[in-house]
């Protein structure tokens, strides 16, 4: 019976979590746009491609602290907090 309550309170508590988006806008330095980069949440498999505008939106995510990864063909590989 035990097992049954943890499960059912797992369920309910993370269907009342709220999750958090990432946003940003990827350029390059003469101030383009990084069309095509992907950004990658550091340590995951968690990744979205820029669009045409330069930007970009992670959803879904746990509130906290991400270290994102951006790469692109064109540019070096840059990590940022």
């Amino acid at each position: 019976m035990r097992f049954l309550l943890f499960v059912f309170l797992f369920v309910f508590f993370q269907g009342w979590s709220q999750n958090g988006n990432i946003t940003g806008k990827v350029t390059f330095e003469n101030a383009e746009s990084a069309f095509g980069a992907s950004v990658l949440i550091s340590g995951t498999q968690n990744f979205v491609i820029v669009d045409n505008d330069g930007q970009f939106e992670i959803k879904g995510l746990a509130y906290g602290n991400y270290v994102l990864e951006i790469s692109s063909i064109e540019a070096k590989t840059k990590t940022v907090n």
